[in-house]
């Protein structure tokens, strides 16, 4: 088996005069949960589609298991499961009739696998899809994409629209069923709470780029947040030295500063304006905010 699950280079793909996704190269490695993250119109969907062929690129190179994503489409096609933003599953049927067709249309279809994950599940065999919940026709996309046992799952805002407790049970139960068996997600998502919970790696982009290819916790790491204390209500245009942005308060700013930034930190602390200095968690969001700001005024 191949340590890279999906390795994208050099991708380019237009629509009209707007490029969507612009030269775009990155690697998802074998076992990883991989979150893909941007702004709207960023070019997630797009490549999502590009790495299943539902879509051509213009330019580059897309290899998914080590295959062609186009040469080998089929092949890929029965190790691959997809979940679309969109549901497109025949209403009149009941989830059984749905998962009886879809055992039809993947060779390598397990029955006792899509007993096991329907059971974790808990979704009402025999309730028509009409009738479902958003979170149970979600949980019944899942079900359907994992029911031929792929080594590979890809899902395009699979928790979109959901509740929040919908939303984390949906989760849980992806990275319950997927992460033991050394199998592989990759998930496109505006929701960047969604990444913090489940994802162990972050590809970043923004206007068709990719901004960022990294752990989650180096990503994380290339920013430095900071509390600054005041004894009393500071000059507004006192100069916090280094920092890329300040938030200012009353008597409380906070600072972020680039990786490299920390040496800053104490003469900062020194100054006699300061009564303290603090270090302060880095989410995911401040990192993205951070990320986007930083490609768009330098890149």
């Amino acid at each position: 088996m191949s340590d890279v699950a999906i390795r994208v280079d050099g991708l380019v793909r237009r629509f009209g005069l707007k490029t969507a996704v612009d030269g775009i190269t990155f690697d998802v490695p074998t076992g990883s949960i991989c979150g893909l993250i941007g702004p709207n119109g960023a070019g997630k969907t797009t490549t999502i589609r590009i790495l299943l062929d539902l879509l051509r690129a213009d330019r580059g190179s897309v290899h998914v298991l080590g295959m062609d994503s186009t040469r080998d489409a089929f092949h890929i096609a029965s190790r691959v499961g997809y979940v679309p933003e969109r549901h497109h599953i025949f209403e009149w049927m009941s989830v059984r009739q749905v998962l009886d067709f879809a055992s039809g249309v993947y060779p390598r279809w397990d029955w006792e696998e899509c007993n096991h994950v329907g059971a974790i599940l808990d979704l009402p065999s025999d309730r028509k899809v009409k009738d479902l919940s958003r979170g149970e026709t979600a949980k019944l996309a899942l079900l359907i994409a994992l029911g031929h046992k792929p080594e590979l799952l890809i899902l395009d805002e699979p928790t979109s629209g959901l509740d929040p407790l919908v939303r984390r049970d949906f989760l849980a139960a992806i990275v319950g069923l997927l992460k033991d068996a050394n199998r592989t997600v990759f998930f496109s998502t505006h929701i960047l709470s969604d990444v913090e919970r489940v994802a162990d790696r972050v590809v970043v982009m923004d206007e068709g780029r990719v901004v960022a290819n990294d752990s989650l916790d180096s990503l994380r790491r290339r920013f430095l947040k900071v509390s600054v204390l005041f004894r009393s209500p500071p000059a507004y245009d006192f100069e916090i030295i280094g920092a890329r942005r300040v938030d200012k308060g009353v008597r409380e700013w906070v600072a972020v500063f680039d990786e490299g930034g920390r040496h800053n930190l104490a003469r900062l602390a020194a100054d006699p304006a300061v009564a303290d200095v603090s270090t302060q968690p880095m989410t995911l969001e401040d990192a993205f905010v951070e990320l986007v700001r930083k490609e768009r005024t330098e890149g």
